[in-house]
C-alpha cells in the first residue's frame, strides 16, 4: 500500500476535501497579511504609539488614550505565527487520511472544526479582553502593579520603623501593592522594615510586588557609607566582591536580600546602575540564573544610558536569557532628559535630536523602552519634594537646607522654579495640593507605568492616591510641559 501512495488517485479527485478546506486558510491568511500592510500604509511610524488598538481605553473628557497597548503591526505578526501553528502538520494528517481512504465527509467535519478553532483564537486573542493576549510584554501592566509605589528611599533619608511601619500600612489598606527598596538603603534597614510591615501586618504574599535592588555595597556598619568611597578604599575597606554586578556578588545579594525581607522569592531584581568592571554576558547568566532558580522572577534596569541598556538587552536575547521589564529611572516635570533616547515620546521643546525631521513634532520615536516592550517605573516624580510646595518655601525647609539649594549636585534653574510655580498655579485653580498636580502630571505621560514615591508622612499617601484618579487637561499638561528646558543629565554618572 505504502508503494503506491498519490500515484493510485486519480488526478481529477486528488485530494478534494484538502484542496477545499485550504481555500478558507488561504483567505484567512491573505486577510491577516493585508492587516499588516494597513498598518504600514497608516501610517510612517507603524511601530510608534501613533497607532491605536481596538477596545483600548479612552479618557471620554479628552478622547485620548490613558494607557499604552501593543502595537496593532505587531499583534498582527503574532497573528500570522499564531494562526500557523499547527497548521501545516493538519494538512499532512489530512492527506495521509485521504490518501489512505479516510471518509471525506468526517475530514471535511474535522476541518471545518479546526479551522473555526484557529479563526476563533487568533481573533480573541487580537480583539478580545485583556487577557487574551498573543504575547502582551509583561513590562507594560507587569504583575498587577498599582499605579503608586513605596520606595525604600524613605528609611535612608532616617524614618525611623516606628514611623515608617504606620506608612507602609497605610500604603497597603489604601490598594498599594508594589513595594520598592534596595539592598543599599539604609545598609539594608529598608528591606528588614518592609519584611516586617508584610509579617507584623500579615499580607497575602501573591497579592505583593517587591521590588529591590543591586550593585551598591551595603556597610558593614549601619552608620558607614561604602558608596562615597573609591573603589580602591572599599576594597582596602574589606568589601571586596560585594558590590558591582560580578555573577558571585549578584548570588551573594540576592540571598542576602531574601533573608533581609523574610521571604522565599524576589518578585522584581533590578540592577542599580551600569558596571562596566563586569561584562554584560556575565551580568545577564547570573541574573538569568536567579529566575530559573526560583528566588527571582522578574528582572529589571536602573539609571543608565540608553546603550547601555541595550548592550544587556541584546546580550540576554542572543543567548536565549531572561531580559528586562522595567526601567528604574529619574523623571518628573523638572527633569525630562530620558526622554531623548529612553522613552518613546516627544522630544522636549527646544531640543535638537539627528533622527527627529525638521517638521515632524508630532512623530515619536519607537526609542528603547518601547523595542523591549518595558514598563517604566520613575524615580523621584516630585523631584525630592521639590515639587510638592512653593519652591521659596522648599528651599527654606529642613530638606530643601539639606540639599544645600541643588537637585542630584545641580542647582535648581529658573526654569525649574518657573515650573514649580506653574504647577502652584494649577494646583490653586483645581482646589488640590502640588503634589498630586506633580504625580498627575507624571501619570498622564503614555508610557509611564508606576511612579515610585518616597512617603514620610501618612498624609503623603493620601495624596499620591488622589493622584491616581486625577486628570490632567491637555491644556494643563502642555502648560508644565511647554516650560521644560533640556539640562546636563545626572543621576547616574
Amino acid at each position: 500500500m505504502a508503494s503506491n501512495i498519490g500515484l493510485s488517485v486519480p488526478f481529477k479527485n486528488f485530494l478534494p476535501v484538502t484542496g477545499t478546506a485550504a481555500l478558507p486558510f488561504t483567505l484567512y491568511f491573505l486577510t491577516l497579511s493585508g492587516r499588516i500592510v494597513y498598518h504600514r500604509v497608516k501610517t510612517h511610524q507603524y511601530m510608534g504609539q501613533n497607532i491605536e488598538t481596538k477596545n483600548q481605553p479612552k479618557d471620554a473628557a479628552k478622547n485620548k488614550i490613558v494607557r499604552q497597548e501593543d502595537d496593532p503591526l505587531n499583534l498582527a505578526i503574532r497573528a500570522h505565527q499564531n494562526f500557523l501553528d499547527n497548521v501545516p502538520l493538519a494538512f499532512i494528517l489530512l492527506i495521509t487520511a485521504e490518501l489512505n481512504g479516510g471518509s471525506r465527509k468526517v475530514l471535511t467535519y474535522v476541518m471545518s472544526a479546526l479551522f473555526a478553532f484557529r479563526l476563533a483564537h487568533v481573533e480573541y486573542g487580537l480583539y478580545g479582553p485583556d487577557n487574551a493576549s498573543l504575547g502582551r510584554p509583561v513590562g507594560y501592566f507587569g504583575t498587577n502593579c498599582a499605579l503608586a509605589g513605596l520606595s525604600g528611599y524613605t528609611a535612608w533619608l532616617c524614618i525611623e520603623e516606628k514611623e515608617a511601619l504606620p506608612i507602609l500600612k497605610a500604603c497597603h489598606d489604601a490598594g498599594i501593592n508594589f513595594y520598592d527598596t534596595a539592598n543599599g538603603y539604609s545598609n539594608g534597614t529598608s528591606e528588614i522594615i518592609l519584611g516586617k510591615a508584610i509579617k507584623q501586618f500579615h499580607w497575602r504574599r501573591s497579592n505583593l510586588v517587591i521590588a529591590t535592588k543591586l550593585w551598591a555595597p551595603v556597610g558593614h556598619e549601619p552608620d558607614s557609607n561604602p558608596l562615597s568611597l573609591s573603589i580602591d578604599d572599599r576594597e582596602a575597606g574589606g568589601y571586596i566582591n560585594e558590590f558591582g554586578l560580578s555573577r558571585k556578588h549578584i548570588f551573594d545579594s540576592v540571598d542576602a536580600s531574601l533573608e533581609r525581607l523574610g521571604l522565599e522569592y524576589i518578585d522584581l531584581l533590578q540592577i542599580h546602575r551600569f558596571d562596566p568592571a563586569t561584562s554584560p554576558r556575565e551580568t545577564m547568566e547570573a541574573l538569568h540564573d536567579v529566575v530559573k532558580s526560583g528566588k527571582v522572577r522578574y528582572i529589571g534596569a536602573s539609571s543608565m544610558w540608553a546603550h547601555q541598556l541595550l548592550e544587556y538587552q541584546y546580550t540576554a536575547r542572543l543567548h536565549g536569557w531572561t531580559e528586562f521589564i522595567s526601567m528604574q529611572n529619574l523623571h518628573n516635570a523638572t527633569y525630562r532628559e530620558e526622554e531623548r533616547e529612553m522613552i518613546p515620546c516627544k522630544l522636549p521643546p527646544l531640543t535638537v535630536h539627528i533622527l527627529q525631521p525638521v517638521n515632524a513634532e508630532a512623530n515619536l520615536l519607537p526609542q528603547a523602552l518601547k523595542k523591549f516592550g518595558m514598563g517604566m517605573i520613575p524615580w523621584s516624580p516630585v523631584a525630592m519634594g521639590f515639587l510638592t510646595r512653593p519652591h521659596a518655601q522648599f528651599l527654606d525647609s529642613e530638606r530643601g537646607t539639606s540639599m544645600n539649594g541643588t537637585f542630584m549636585g545641580q542647582a535648581w534653574t529658573d526654569t525649574d522654579k518657573k515650573i514649580n510655580e506653574e504647577i502652584e498655579e494649577i494646583a490653586k485653580e483645581r482646589g488640590v495640593s502640588m503634589a498630586v498636580i506633580s504625580i498627575a502630571w507624571s501619570l498622564s505621560k503614555p508610557f509611564m507605568t508606576s511612579p515610585i514615591i518616597g512617603m514620610s508622612k501618612v498624609e503623603r499617601v493620601r495624596e499620591a492616591v488622589e493622584a491616581v484618579n486625577f486628570v490632567l487637561t491637555e491644556g494643563e499638561v502642555e502648560r508644565i510641559d511647554g516650560l521644560y528646558v533640556p539640562k546636563k543629565t545626572i543621576g547616574f554618572q
